[in-house]
């Protein structure tokens, strides 16, 4: 059970709860039945905190709701809003349906402290504000204004995928990671199964970055076999995400020859450079076009079109960061892409906090690397429906720089760590019992970035308790993300990972 208590309070539990199989003689059998169980369960993992919560709000003065104090408790505490008598009713019996509970609460549809904890853990329960979890944004906006959910060298793991195309044997393009040891695919087997899943839980637009090195003759056949739908003429105006539901975008180089070399996984001052020769067909159907940024980029803001999309590894964004210059205006109307640099051939990740400060749209990142900037990728787009597009903050479309805007502190997030339940063991730890704790972390401007934690529960994975507070002033809340992790304590050794959660801030629920 990763839980570590005292074997005469254990054993003075279940001899409280042992009534016997026998309801007429009442003594102990040394088994507990179902009913005999549940109360067992439910002592052992009794909260003195949720208790407490629902006396306050009890009409009855103990642990129990009616519909009325659910109602009254969703709406004052959860900020939940119309949320009726008949629907706090309906709430009740469906917990008690699904948990099943003592016969007082069944019978008179109470709701006890063991479907309490289940509606905690509910959507009554989500962190998130009422409607976040659902598409909520404005879509009909440019396509610039959103960010947008991206992949680096993984396939169908965002709203934005990279596709590096060469020639292949028997005049079929195959796809592969140029410079790497991956073995090769066939394009046409990829493009069937973009077909079958780009849009099975997103309806909004998927974005193909193709890395085109094939010669010419397969290029014609990339060109019969690839599945979008794309203008060509060139874009006077980014489209909205509703504008392009349920279509494929391309991105990628266009022109009669580009080099090689600006490949975005080479490093151009020692990789040797090769010319192709692009098909214009295949140009025809490239709506954002790729494109360097010159040495004053400044000026590329007039000069670019709106369909010209630059990528940046993230040493160009950290230089760009580092700069006094103003690259927000430029993400305002432009399309970006940040990728990881050249050196992480482990297919490890970078921030992505710093390329979103500056607006930048497209952050790719590993996804088959899960770690704590990965967290935030997915904490980022856990809102407005996980559809792959979150508006960027207001301040961001109009081109200003958050850092150099900062002022007064403009919110106070009070947070309060209560208690976990049913933590796992790490992988290495089959037999042990966890001591976790909670680091709390705040992601944003540098004003605003804080790491704190919890204390330490020796011995207890089950439910430990840490019952403390922490108190965040922020200057930039829209653009804060509040990260979560657990880690189980080692005096040995590192800290193990148990498990983690980020989420926006402007997202989070009162409650």
């Amino acid at each position: 059970m990763n839980l570590n208590i005292d074997q005469n309070y254990a054993k003075a539990l279940f001899q409280c709860t042992d009534k016997g199989g026998d309801d007429s003689v009442r003594r102990s059998d040394g088994f507990l039945d179902e009913n005999e169980f549940l109360k067992f369960f439910l002592k052992l993992t009794f909260h003195f905190e949720t208790g407490r919560v629902m006396s306050l709000y009890s009409s009855r003065n103990d642990k129990t709701f009616s519909a009325v104090d659910l109602k009254n408790f969703l709406i004052k505490v959860q900020q939940f809003e119309q949320v009726t008598i008949s629907i706090a009713d309906s709430i009740i019996r469906e917990i008690i349906t699904k948990q099943g509970n003592y016969r007082m609460a069944r019978r008179e549809n109470l709701l006890g402290p063991i479907g309490f904890r289940s509606l905690l853990r509910s959507r009554w329960g989500n962190i998130l504000r009422s409607g976040h979890e659902t598409v909520f944004q404005n879509m009909k906006r440019p396509l610039s204004d959103y960010y947008i959910n991206s992949s680096h060298n993984t396939y169908l793991m965002g709203t934005q995928i990279k596709v590096d195309v060469l020639d292949g044997p028997y005049g079929e393009p195959c796809i592969t990671h140029r410079h790497t040891l991956v073995s090769s695919i066939c394009l046409k087997d990829v493009l069937m199964a973009i077909k079958s899943y780009a849009f099975k839980y997103s309806e909004y637009p998927l974005i193909l970055t193709i890395e085109n090195h094939c010669s010419l003759q397969q290029q014609q056949i990339l060109g019969n076999d690839i599945f979008i739908t794309s203008e060509n003429e060139p874009l006077t105006a980014l489209p909205s995400p509703h504008e392009l539901k349920f279509k494929y975008i391309l991105r990628g180089k266009t022109g009669l020859e580009y080099i090689s070399a600006q490949d975005e996984n080479i490093n151009t001052e020692t990789s040797s450079i090769s010319t192709f020769t692009v098909d214009p067909e295949i140009s025809k159907l490239i709506s954002l076009s790729q494109v360097k940024l010159s040495q004053n980029w400044m000026n590329d803001i007039t000069k670019h079109a709106v369909n010209l999309s630059p990528s940046i590894s993230e040493t160009k964004v950290r230089k760009i960061a580092a700069s006094s210059a103003r690259f927000t205006s430029y993400t305002s109307k432009h399309l970006v892409k940040s990728y990881p640099k050249a050196l992480r051939q482990d297919s490890s990740n970078f921030n992505p906090m710093q390329s979103w400060m500056l607006g930048i749209q497209s952050v790719a990142l590993n996804m088959q690397t899960h770690d704590e900037n990965l967290d935030l990728n997915s904490g980022l787009f856990r809102i407005n429906g996980n559809c792959g597009y979150v508006l960027k903050p207001d301040i961001l479309l109009v081109g200003l720089d958050v850092e150099k805007n900062e002022c007064f502190y403009r919110m106070i997030m009070n947070l309060t760590i209560i208690s976990g339940e049913y933590l796992p063991k790490p992988f290495s730890k089959c037999g042990e019992i966890i001591d976790p704790y909670v680091i709390v972390e705040i992601y944003g401007i540098p004003e605003d970035c804080r790491k704190m934690q919890t204390k330490v529960i020796d011995n207890n994975g089950f439910c430990p308790v840490w019952n403390e507070s922490f108190k965040f002033e922020l200057k930039q809340p829209e653009v804060a993300i509040l990260r979560l992790c657990v880690k189980d304590h080692d005096n040995a050794s590192l800290d193990d990972f148990i498990g983690e959660f980020s989420v926006p801030v402007n997202s989070i629920r009162p409650g």
